[in-house]
């Protein structure tokens, strides 16, 4: 009897044990997402200030706007700090693993272990997904709104975004976007006038020297037979 009384005793510290380790471990993986998630959202949130600071001032300052190479840069730069926060929390996944195979044990263990790592990833996963996709539309809905208000060189005013091949570039796949302000084209539209009006003059010059009835060259020898001012020639 006492001996029954004994393992059933023996039995439910186990079972006490196991299930304090596995709500311990449980916690210290919820309280690992949590931080990791954090750092992850706050380097990110970080990389999306520098980049619309980056884009105002080149905007305003430097007043060249290429708007995909700008969105490129960023996605780039979004990447690497995502890729290095995955890192991060793998070796942390591997080093929760290692405890819990050390304390644990067993197949209770390797439950555990499989338990977290699918937790970790997943989550991990999920941020890094929602994280990216955030900072993309925001840093395009960043550029967009600050070249349509903004402008080109803080004036202000509507800009149109013109598409088009840069002759300069050495790859003749590589596009360019410029803008071009429509509050500022009053000196273009005074050249292309100026240029309009000249071919004009210039048309107008050419009719009225086809129609005069002077020689077009001076004839050296009676004998050319020429077919216009032949009156000209016979009477020299």
């Amino acid at each position: 009897m006492f001996s029954k009384l004994v393992v059933v005793v023996i039995v439910v510290v186990v079972v006490v044990v196991v299930v304090v380790v596995i709500v311990v471990v449980v916690v210290v993986v919820v309280v690992v997402i949590v931080v990791v998630v954090a750092v992850i959202v706050l380097k990110v949130v970080v990389v999306v200030v520098v980049v619309i600071v980056v884009v105002v001032v080149v905007i305003a300052v430097v007043q060249v706007v290429v708007v995909v190479r700008i969105v490129i840069v960023a996605v780039v730069i979004v990447v690497v700090v995502v890729v290095v926060e995955v890192v991060v929390v793998v070796v942390v996944v591997v080093e929760m693993v290692v405890v819990v195979e050390v304390v644990v044990g067993g197949r209770e263990g390797g439950a555990i272990v499989v338990i977290v790592v699918v937790v970790v990833v997943v989550v991990v996963v999920v941020v890094v997904v929602v994280v990216v996709v955030v900072v993309v539309v925001v840093v395009v809905v960043v550029v967009v709104v600050v070249v349509v208000v903004v402008g080109v060189g803080g004036g202000g005013g509507v800009v149109v975004v013109v598409l088009k091949r840069n002759p300069y570039e050495v790859s003749s796949s590589n596009i360019t976007i410029t803008t071009t302000a429509i509050n500022n084209n009053s000196s273009n539209n005074k050249n292309s006038k100026r240029r309009q009006q000249n071919s004009i003059e210039r048309e107008q010059n050419r009719k009225q020297y086809r129609n005069t009835t002077a020689p077009k060259t001076i004839p050296h020898c009676r004998n050319f037979n020429f077919k216009r001012n032949t009156s000209y020639i016979s009477n020299i």
